[in-house]
């Protein structure tokens, strides 16, 4: 193709760069109002929001399985905001597994290739700055991260407890509703014959 045909790939490199500059204006351009739109009530923009999860969870696929385990899935980060877990650090997880158990294969099987063909060029590879860097930056994020952690828990000790009032289900699913039922009525006084 680059022989024959060089014109052709030169546009595919050029447009392809070419998109890239427009994407990043873009991006840049509309970064306000889309984050605008986090400012949009979530029990306005649910339903919506699990209509179109729900529609591409089935889509792949077309199997009931896809939907079964989306609600699945749902469940479980229900379960992890009320015990306090880190949703995001499950969504990572669950995503690059399949990823990281491939490359940590690739490692294994480039180490043990090292290690057959002499002792040599194992410890080279063990001793690179690559391999060494990587698990003491790891070893080092951890620890500044429960360190942060504990000085989190300690300065929330000291601050009073701020009152949250979080809406029950029956309010953050039916808000088109005038009195859910665990919401108080307006009483009306007799006397002023107006709301209170």
């Amino acid at each position: 193709m680059v022989r024959n045909n060089l014109e052709i790939t030169y546009t595919i490199v050029w447009s392809l760069a070419l998109a890239n500059v427009i994407e990043a204006g873009l991006c840049i351009l509309l970064s306000e109002p889309i984050a605008a739109m986090t400012t949009i009530r979530f029990t306005l923009i649910a339903p919506y929001l699990f209509t179109i999860i729900s529609f591409a969870a089935f889509q792949s696929r077309q199997s009931a399985l896809d939907l079964a385990a989306l609600v699945g899935i749902r469940v479980l980060g229900i379960l992890l905001r009320r015990f306090d877990f880190s949703r995001p650090a499950f969504l990572i997880g669950f995503l690059l597994s399949n990823q990281s158990g491939i490359l940590v294969n690739q490692a294994f099987q480039s180490a043990g290739a090292r290690l057959r063909r002499s002792p040599e060029a194992h410890w080279d590879y063990l001793l690179s700055p690559i391999t060494i860097g990587l698990p003491l930056l790891t070893i080092a994020s951890v620890f500044v991260g429960i360190r942060a952690s504990r000085n989190i828990r300690e300065t929330s000790k000291h601050l009073p407890a701020p009152r949250q009032h979080r809406p029950s289900f029956w309010q953050s699913s039916w808000p088109i509703l005038p009195w859910p039922p665990s919401m108080p009525r307006a009483s009306v006084d007799s006397r002023t014959a107006c709301f209170r």
